[in-house]
């Protein structure tokens, strides 16, 4: 049972830091289209 929690708890950290990084990039795109 740990053996299958521990990659899905891996992969969901994994998928929050790409959330936040293409939040980022998604706001730089915005920022320089105003420019």
């Amino acid at each position: 049972m740990i053996n299958i929690i521990l990659p899905v708890a891996e992969m969901r950290s994994h998928l929050c830091f790409w959330d936040k990084l293409s939040l980022l990039w998604l706001i730089y795109l915005c920022s320089s289209n105003k420019a």
